[in-house]
């Protein structure tokens, strides 16, 4: 089913940018990947707070804004780390946010009419720590200050601030969990929907790199009149507790 079905636009889009990762590399030659520029490091916190704020995402790039599949498939769309972009994709999130879409900002100094600056900055509890470490170039020292756990709170803000945003938009998560080591993705088509929730629960005791943890959520599901089904098990499931083992992936219909 899932190697046939077509790719399910979801409600937001994270813009993966050239022309600004272009602008960065210009303008500092030893950039060299994304991840050193500063719309590469940016935009890995970003998909990290959609997945703890359940809301699965589509990549965009620019040519998606200037051609109008952002406008003709997806409802929000968040810019992270981006302080240049070509004159064309300004005036097609121009566009976008003129006719109804969402254009949602941080750390970024570009300007579009329209859009919403989050006012937040993501960044490492350690970060001072890790800077002094990859100046001396020995990574090997860096795994306890770069593990997942590390991660989710340099993210905390972004994802509350970003759900709200969203929420204010009409824009639901594909379920709501109270814990947010429950990662939801969503593949549809016709009359059926499939939703994913995968524990990712940080293992904070453990502390390596990607240490997981059993979890317990309370998972809710939209209250839209259709029927929940357990998509592995078969019957109907409604909002309530869930347990997960560590990497457990559960799946609905």
């Amino acid at each position: 089913i899932f190697n046939t079905m077509p790719v399910t636009r979801q409600p937001v889009a994270l813009l993966y940018s050239m022309s600004s990762l272009i602008d960065s590399q210009t303008k500092d030659r030893s950039i060299a990947y994304a991840n050193s520029a500063k719309h590469g490091r940016e935009i890995g916190f970003a998909y990290l707070a959609t997945r703890v704020i359940q809301q699965p995402i589509n990549t965009v790039v620019d040519e998606d804004v200037v051609d109008g599949t952002l406008a003709a498939s997806h409802k929000a769309v968040v810019l992270a780390g981006i302080d240049y972009l070509d004159p064309e994709v300004v005036r097609g999130l121009e566009q976008f946010s003129a006719g109804g879409g969402l254009v949602l900002t941080f750390e970024s100094a570009v300007k579009i009419a329209g859009a919403i600056d989050l006012g937040v900055q993501p960044r490492m509890p350690d970060q001072d720590k890790i800077d002094a470490i990859m100046k001396t170039k020995k990574y090997a020292e860096l795994t306890p200050f770069v593990t997942l756990g590390k991660h989710l709170q340099a993210v905390d803000g972004l994802a509350k601030t970003l759900s709200a945003q969203l929420a204010k938009a009409g824009i639901r998560p594909v379920f709501t969990s109270d814990a947010n080591g429950i990662v939801a993705g969503r593949q549809a088509e016709g009359d059926i929907e499939y939703l994913f929730a995968v524990n990712a629960t940080y293992n904070y005791d453990e502390g390596k790199q990607n240490s997981m943890k059993a979890a317990a959520a309370t998972l809710g599901f939209p209250a839209d009149g259709k029927t929940t089904y357990d998509a592995l098990l078969g019957g109907s499931v409604k909002s309530g507790l869930y347990r997960f083992g560590p990497g457990e992936l559960r799946a609905f219909a």
